[in-house]
């Protein structure tokens, strides 16, 4: 678990450099729960929360991490996220953001797949809701030398 505080103050414009406005306090709170061979010798799980009071909203997020080794060299992981937002003004957001990443690494090489979507959800008042829906397929590759 951790607990972040944070309060970056104003300064005003000078020098060509536009002002910097005061945030006020901001608190982060996270929890995270690990475990291990919940279903196998091979298996690796997370679950966390996070809690958020910004300046201008409130922010909680849950999400879950479940990763298998498959042999030595390949690993499968997928991947949950829900945040939700309100805002001060009154405007909400949602997202859902589900990923199943497979990765393979030898001594030198790292290759990577990741496919997801980010499912988004936004309300804000006296206008109708608006959705957005994302979907992505990561490739890539590392060197380590």
């Amino acid at each position: 678990a951790s607990i972040t505080y944070m309060d970056i103050s104003g300064a005003p414009a000078s020098g060509g450099v536009s002002e910097i406005i005061d945030t006020n306090a901001q608190f982060y709170m996270n929890i995270y729960l690990r475990a291990s061979k919940l279903y196998s010798d091979k298996d690796t799980n997370q679950l966390g929360l996070r809690l958020s009071n910004l300046s201008n909203g409130d922010v909680w997020s849950i999400f879950g991490n479940s990763q298998y080794r498959i042999s030595k060299s390949w690993t499968a992981n997928a991947k949950f996220r829900f945040d939700s937002r309100t805002n001060d003004n009154g405007s909400e957001q949602q997202s859902i953001s589900p990923g199943f990443r497979v990765q393979y690494q030898n001594k030198n090489n790292y290759f990577y797949s990741e496919l997801g979507a980010i499912f988004y959800n936004n309300q804000t008042m006296g206008l109708s809701d608006i959705s957005t829906d994302i979907y992505f397929l990561y490739l890539g590759y590392r060197y380590f030398f």
